[in-house]
């Protein structure tokens, strides 16, 4: 027969220290904070069926720093002119100084993409395709002290206005295939000082044999970028 030891009659045979105070304890949690987060958890998206979710999924890619993503339906990059049905393609920013994704950072995004998508969806992950952008305006200004200033000014504001990270109406970074409004940019002549007015404004990418006079459209997959701009001053009392 197996003998069962008697355990109140054992003597333990270590002794236990606890040379310091316990901590990361925290409060018994209370049965509204185990249903909110259990209601948060349902809510969490785990696959990939709409368009957000593989916005919200991309973003999520762990040890992956994105700053923006946009999905696109029926879309593959190599063609951009055909709709691919079952296609889509997840067009993504990287959160760093140089905003350009390398092989490396895309093919992570993929793997932790395809697993929590449909069978019949094929996925693509790319970068934007960046669209320089070449703003021209003419200022008219009550004296010509500091124009090189005001220029520069000029510039840096379009700069950040124009930045694929910290640009955009809301400065959380332009949005990937968001049109350029000319509204917009011609407000900007707020931010610099002694500015009485501007006209002759124009908008022009690589692609425009001449300036717009108008919004700037922009591609689902493109993503502006601030060009060198030509900013021309000239004193009120010389306006024709």
């Amino acid at each position: 027969e197996e003998l069962i030891p008697n355990w109140s009659t054992i003597k333990p045979q270590l002794n236990v220290q606890q040379p310091f105070s316990a901590t990361g304890g925290a409060p018994a949690e209370l049965l509204k904070q185990a249903q909110s987060r259990a209601l948060s958890a349902l809510a969490q998206r785990h696959r990939a069926i709409t368009l957000a979710d593989f916005e919200v999924l991309a973003l999520a890619t762990p040890g992956v720093p994105i700053a923006n993503a946009r999905a696109l339906a029926d879309y593959h990059p190599a063609l951009p002119c055909v709709a691919a049905a079952g296609s889509v393609t997840v067009v993504v920013i990287p959160k760093c100084s140089a905003p350009t994704p390398g092989t490396a950072f895309l093919q992570a995004i993929k793997q932790y993409l395809e697993p929590r998508c449909s069978l019949t969806t094929e996925v693509h992950v790319v970068g934007p395709i960046y669209i320089p952008v070449v703003v021209y305006a003419r200022l008219h200004v009550d004296s010509l002290d500091g124009t090189q200033s005001l220029v520069a000014l000029a510039q840096k504001t379009l700069d950040t206005f124009f930045h694929p990270l910290h640009g955009g109406p809301d400065s959380m970074g332009w949005p990937i295939g968001r049109d350029i409004y000319r509204s917009e940019v011609m407000a900007l002549r707020s931010a610099l000082p002694g500015v009485q007015y501007l006209d002759h404004f124009g908008l022009q990418t690589e692609a425009d044999a001449e300036q717009r006079c108008d919004n700037l459209p922009i591609c689902s997959d493109g993503l502006v970028a601030s060009g060198q701009h030509y900013i021309e001053v000239i004193p009120r009392n010389l306006d024709l």
